[in-house]
């Protein structure tokens, strides 16, 4: 359904112009799920002749292997993919949505086709002690960088607050994860 998309010719021509008139040397092309709309790489081509650094927030639920080709052919700088646990059931139902084999399927295809994937961490009080195994997925996918984020609540979430917010214990026990095993594994892990 593309009620309330904006045609790709105007997507495409307020890009022109916001980079343009900014003078922004990057993009980052998120969502929902960006890939859902069918002009979708359409898009991110363009971004990537208008500026010399695009990247792409995504479940990796549309990340085929011509879709990782295209991406690669564009000059995609990088594709984040969210990685809540480092097992199918928990992940899903931390998401909502069952996407856990598709996010490592997508990060297979990039890989292959020579795009850099990072996974994204996002700590809640759910997902307690996930990180390590978190990372020991991306050390067999060969994702060598991490995104490592605390739960920022907004929509309904905001009403489960104390419910899903990472105590300090939980971020302080992630952050010696992050750092023996980042050495360890060679996997750089940033921190927002």
């Amino acid at each position: 359904d593309t009620r309330g998309q904006l045609s790709t010719r105007r997507l495409l021509g307020l890009m022109d112009k916001a980079v343009e008139q900014s003078g922004c040397r990057h993009i980052t092309i998120t969502g929902g799920e960006p890939l859902l709309r069918a002009d979708a790489l359409d898009i991110i081509e363009h971004a990537c002749g208008l500026v010399p650094s695009v990247s792409l927030i995504t479940n990796g639920s549309h990340v085929t292997p011509e879709a990782a080709q295209r991406l690669a052919a564009a000059g995609l700088r990088s594709v984040q993919l969210t990685l809540l646990a480092g097992e199918r059931e928990l992940h899903d139902q931390l998401k909502g949505a069952v996407c856990f084999d598709d996010t490592v399927r997508a990060a297979l295809r990039l890989k292959e086709a020579g795009v850099h994937a990072q996974v994204c961490f996002v700590a809640m009080s759910q997902n307690a002690g996930e990180l390590k195994r978190v990372m020991e997925l991306c050390l067999v996918l060969g994702v060598t960088s991490l995104s490592y984020n605390r739960m920022s609540p907004t929509g309904r979430a905001i009403h489960n607050i104390d419910d899903l917010m990472p105590d300090a214990a939980q971020i302080e026990a992630d952050m010696e994860v992050a750092d023996a095993l980042g050495r360890r594994w060679g996997i750089s892990v940033a921190t927002a």
